[in-house]
């Protein structure tokens, strides 16, 4: 038979449920905690919503332009903070 990962609900009284740890269950075993019986949800599979690393790269796609686009302001600032007291550049 095919085993399915479970999580408890007690997390209250319940090591298991308390650390959030997957619980293997049998098909034919009964769906409750080993630790303190309490009654156990199904774990959802992954692969839903936005990839990870799609936001990741839109997130450092944004930082590159914003960095870019505002270089030349950064570079006059770096300039006149540090030139000399007397001196004046553009």
């Amino acid at each position: 038979m095919r085993s399915s990962i479970y999580k408890c609900t007690n997390h209250i009284h319940c090591l298991t449920g308390y650390h959030g740890d997957d619980v293997l269950i049998e098909a034919d075993a009964a769906l409750v905690c080993p630790e303190c019986g309490s009654p156990l949800r199904p774990v959802r599979k992954g692969g839903r919503g936005i990839p990870a690393w799609l936001v990741n790269g839109i997130t450092i796609a944004v930082f590159v332009i914003a960095i870019w686009l505002s270089w030349p302001a950064i570079q006059r600032a770096w300039i006149k903070f540090t030139a000399p007291a007397g001196k004046t550049t553009r």
